[in-house]
């Protein structure tokens, strides 16, 4: 972490050395916007994908379920009835 830190202060001083303080202040500044729509819009592609794997997972299980119970033979619904 402090190498990062002595990094990005080497970057910033070579900057305003040579193009000054202002444009220093404007590279930095497009540099968190750019950072900030790389973050959102990776986010919100993960929720995109994600939506659409919890939604086949969900309709998966129902399948298999909905399978499961067709399989089973009819005296294991009454064997199992509590209203008796």
């Amino acid at each position: 972490m402090q190498s990062i830190s002595h990094n990005f202060n080497y970057f910033l001083s070579t900057i305003i050395q040579s193009e000054g303080k202002i444009q220093a202040l404007w590279i930095i500044s497009v540099f968190v916007v750019i950072a900030v729509l790389f973050k959102t819009g990776f986010f919100y592609l993960a929720r995109f994908v994600m939506i659409r794997v919890r939604t086949g997972i969900i309709v998966d299980l129902r399948n298999a379920v909905y399978r499961k119970l067709l399989k089973l033979h009819m005296g294991y619904y009454f064997k199992n009835d509590k209203r008796r």
